[in-house]
């Protein structure tokens, strides 16, 4: 118990510091978190976010798909492991994360969001469409 409030207390600062745009910090803390519980899926989620917008993007592969290995019902991750896939050219790698994800939540946004930009860049105009449709449905 002391130790999964001391992963939330540090995981939490590391929030704070990542939308106050200090990503260097929010890594320190997130991997500090990580530290203090290598089974909480959150903190590589985050770690793999803050990375990623370091430009860091393999590590930030490794810490996405870590946090799904830890817990492979939690969303966030393979949304946003799918999304750097697609940043990288290659989103057909992450079109079976966002199938998962609608799995986890058929009625998250981003996700079909995230899925219909996927199928556009695979020239997928009709199934992309319909993606977009289910966000605004």
């Amino acid at each position: 118990m002391v130790e999964e409030t001391k992963e939330r207390d540090l995981f939490s600062r590391g929030l704070a510091l990542h939308r106050a745009g200090e990503l260097r910090e929010a890594v320190d803390y997130y991997r500090r978190a990580i530290a203090a519980n290598p089974e909480a899926a959150e903190p590589y989620n985050a770690l793999g976010g803050a990375l990623a917008n370091l430009g860091e993007t393999d590590a930030a592969f490794e810490a996405l798909q870590t946090a799904i290995e830890k817990d492979s019902s939690f969303l966030d991750p393979h949304l946003h492991l799918a999304t750097l896939w697609r940043l990288r050219g290659e989103p057909f790698k992450g079109e079976p994360l966002l199938r998962r994800a609608l799995e986890l939540d058929n009625k998250s946004w981003p996700v079909w969001m995230e899925l219909g930009a996927a199928l556009m860049m695979q020239n997928h105009f009709a199934a992309a469409a319909e993606c977009f449709e289910q966000v605004l449905a």
